[in-house]
């Protein structure tokens, strides 16, 4: 990776990474990185989870600072961390944009849409952070990365501590925030290996973009804690209680039937003084730890469920009651998953496969297949073909990650067509029989697949009269009118043979059995 003239033993010494390296990238099974992707997927959805919340949170606390102008310096700091956060992101998003062009950019079509192209690569991100000098930047980008996270984490710590213009919090409530947030670069003692070296290096571009996303929902959460923090440093006297929001959070809306589904009642905005109660519909209330009810069911049968109650704030002027609601669908989990023809894949053909998780958000399920190649067509429609040397082909169906279905299916190739001239195929026939038929087809008896059809391409013809020599004609094509005038020489006893025929069609091409007609007047 370094420019300038090697000596022999530094190029020896490269050729060894080289080769270290594709053993590495050989070894990557396409599981583990399908795995990697599920990460970065599930820390991309955590990120937007976490997002709205916060959104909520900015929301309640922007009108108690409208009608308490006591609040307005928390607020305006919390404007700060929201600020600080977003150059923050930018800048990694930035880094993960760079990242995704070496690894040679985001597929958009096909079942693995949004996956990048070379998800296997191992060099090209490690370039990027690496390389000494790259695109210009001393130290590789990787000081930089490095620099920019320890940044943030700083600055967030300076703005939430007590000390400056306008005191926030105290010092031991940062440090808590600061250590869990889980942005810090360093190595365990004694590790001589760097850290970008140990989470870029020798990683697969889509476990480093998974990092990446890692490190980006690690920044969200500290935004998130932050602004949580400056809303409950908020006395109990400075609080306009009523404008409180309940809030439910749940990971997804979508649960199997026999799964656990649970979500977070939180009253948006509440101070560690609050005193407030969760009771459900129908009366059964919730314990409520550190400010959050949670909320767990299992449901018994496929459909959407609504549920809801009240949050009961107590306060100095009596009970206040903020109702909330929500719902989710229970679905069955197991996917059925079919060949639109028969259990049979067939070699050659576009073979239409239909797949439904009944119940289940249709974005949320993925399809792939072993053996062969997918192509979506539409909802629960896809298009599988299977390679010549084949056996077995098995197409799975997910949900959020977790398998649903697996189908195994036999690979075939497309069957040998039969050569007809007339309806009833070779035996006696009459010689007015024969030249009353124009052309030669090729036929598929009993198979399944609608519009797939087999072009006669030659053939020959060969008259055998009892006491004369045979005559044989040469057919391009599949049209008789060439032979009738030789069929028309035929006497009763003598024999008609269609031999050497050649047919074309989707499964390539096909040789037919012949056919023999024995002229009966």
């Amino acid at each position: 990776m370094a420019s300038g003239k090697l000596s022999p033993r530094q190029k020896m010494i490269n050729m060894m990474y080289l080769v270290l390296i594709a053993l590495l990238a050989l070894n990557v099974s396409k599981e583990i990185l399908k795995s990697f992707q599920l990460f970065e997927s599930s820390f991309e959805k955590a990120q937007d989870n976490v997002e709205r919340s916060t959104n909520a949170l900015m929301a309640t606390f922007n009108k108690q600072q409208k009608n308490d102008p006591s609040l307005r310096p928390l607020y305006a700091k919390a404007e700060q961390v929201r600020s600080t956060t977003g150059s923050f992101m930018a800048y990694i998003n930035k880094v993960k944009k760079d990242v995704e062009v070496g690894a040679g950019g985001r597929i958009t079509e096909g079942h693995s849409a949004g996956e990048v192209k070379n998800s296997d690569d191992m060099e090209a991100h490690a370039n990027y952070f690496m390389v000494e000098k790259y695109n210009g930047v001393e130290g590789g980008r990787g000081k930089e990365f490095e620099d920019k996270i320890n940044g943030f984490r700083k600055n967030m710590v300076r703005l939430l501590t007590k000390g400056d213009s306008n005191s926030i919090l105290p010092q031991g409530v940062v440090n808590q925030m600061e250590q869990s947030s889980g942005l810090f670069t360093s190595v365990p003692k004694g590790d001589k290996q760097s850290w970008v070296s140990k989470y870029f290096e020798h990683n697969p571009a889509a476990g480093s973009l998974a990092m990446i996303e890692k490190i980006k929902t690690d920044a969200k959460n500290f935004e998130a804690a932050a602004v949580k923090a400056l809303m409950s440093n908020v006395s109990e006297e400075e609080v306009s209680f009523d404008k409180f929001v309940a809030t439910v959070v749940a990971p997804t809306s979508y649960v199997m039937v026999g799964e656990e589904y649970k979500a977070d009642i939180i009253l948006t905005a509440f101070s560690s003084k609050s005193n407030h109660q969760v009771v459900l519909e129908g009366g059964s209330e919730l314990e409520v730890l550190d400010g959050i009810a949670s909320y767990t069911v299992r449901p018994s049968n496929v459909g959407t469920r609504k549920w809801g109650g009240n949050i009961i704030l107590k306060t100095k002027k009596g009970d206040k009651s903020l109702p909330f609601e929500a719902e989710y669908q229970a679905f069955q989990g197991t996917a059925t998953i079919s060949a639109d023809a028969m259990n049979v894949l067939y070699i050659g053909l576009e073979n239409p496969i239909s797949v439904s998780v009944p119940g289940a958000n249709p974005n949320a399920v993925s399809v792939v297949m072993r053996g062969g190649s997918l192509t979506r067509t539409g909802k629960g429609s896809y298009i599988a073909k299977v390679r010549r040397g084949t056996r077995e082909a098995i197409i799975t169906a997910m949900v959020d990650g977790k398998v649903r279905g697996t189908m195994k299916y036999r690979i075939k190739n497309v069957p040998r067509p039969k050569a007809v001239v007339i309806p009833q195929g070779s035996g006696a026939t009459s010689k007015a029989s024969l030249i009353a038929q124009n052309s030669m087809r090729a036929v598929m008896d009993n198979f399944v697949f609608e519009g797939i059809r087999y072009k006669v391409t030659s053939f020959n013809m060969t008259l055998v009269p009892k006491r004369r020599p045979p005559v044989t004609r040469a057919v391009n094509g599949a049209s008789l009118a060439s032979v009738k005038s030789v069929i028309s020489q035929a006497s009763k006893g003598d024999k008609v043979i269609f031999s050497d025929i050649k047919a074309k069609g989707p499964g390539g091409g096909k040789r037919l059995d012949p056919l023999v007609f024995d002229i009966t007047r």
